[in-house]
């Protein structure tokens, strides 16, 4: 019998900060720069998810037959803080928890829970240790493993990176599961790592060599900061290393649209609008 993944923890350390609206899409823009400069005149918070860093190859047959044939989906999102949700104001604004919330308001007769395996702090290693616990029994459909962002900081050898995410990649086709990569986040520690473009690449080519989607998480947030660099600030936790609630959002959208594969026309930008609301 299939089990089912237990709800998650609330997140550890999580700063409380204001909440906010149910954050909405605004629209489809081409004119980039100049919403951002208004947007920001005006007060509000946005993010930009470029068309070409939206799109995913790869396989996720299985995953949109069950949107299509509203099949029930279950998702498993496993990896360090980022999908625990540290810098979070609650559990129920981690990018996990927005995901389910977007692809639920896009499926609506379809029943989809997106379950948060995130622990803190963890390297690459230390989330495949848990996969024998955290993750096989449950039988997901998908499995999005955020990885990258501790051992790049802490400098862990690309070879060793590499041998473990080969390692529990090839346990996670034996399974069955289709498998979304997400790399680390754009971030001033991120950035600032001796190894982050090796990291990167190989990332990229690994998703090539495998037909799995990657989410261009680390592509699209320093676009967003070579944009406009207080909109990244805007993103981030006074850290500097991990995303906030408008943040998450943001990664949720990304992750979002992947899935269903829903692209903006060619050239234009998919403008994500939030705006705080009063305790």
């Amino acid at each position: 019998m299939r089990q089912r993944p237990p709800r998650p923890h609330p997140p550890r350390r999580a700063p409380r900060t204001t909440r906010r609206r149910e954050l909405m899409l605004a629209g489809l823009f081409s004119t980039l720069l100049a919403h951002s400069a208004s947007s920001h005149a005006a007060g509000s918070e946005h993010c930009v998810l470029p068309a070409q860093l939206v799109h995913v190859s790869g396989h996720l047959q299985r995953t949109r037959a069950h949107l299509q044939l509203h099949q029930p989906l279950d998702i498993i999102a496993i990896g360090s803080s980022s999908t625990e949700g540290y810098g979070a104001s609650s559990p129920d604004h981690s990018y996990p928890a927005q995901l389910e919330r977007l692809l639920r308001s896009r499926h609506p007769d379809t029943a989809i829970h997106v379950f948060n395996r995130g622990r803190g702090g963890e390297i690459a290693a230390q989330t495949l240790a848990r996969f024998g616990r955290d993750l096989l029994p449950y039988r997901p459909t998908l499995v999005i493993w955020q990885v990258g962002a501790n051992d790049v900081v802490r400098n862990v050898p690309l070879a060793q990176f590499a041998a473990t995410l080969e390692h529990g990649l090839d346990q996670l086709a034996a399974a069955g599961f289709e498998v979304m990569l997400m790399p680390p986040q754009y971030a001033p520690q991120t950035a600032a790592a001796r190894q982050i473009d090796a990291y990167i690449d190989y990332l990229e080519d690994l998703a090539h060599r495998r037909g799995l989607p990657l989410i261009e998480r680390y592509r699209l947030m320093r676009d967003i900061a070579r944009r406009d660099a207080s909109l990244l600030r805007a993103m981030l936790t006074p850290d500097g290393m991990h995303q906030n609630d408008l943040g998450y959002y943001c990664l949720a959208a990304q992750v979002a649209y992947a899935i269903d594969d829903q692209l903006p026309p060619s050239g234009a930008a998919l403008i994500v609008q939030s705006k705080e609301r009063g305790k």
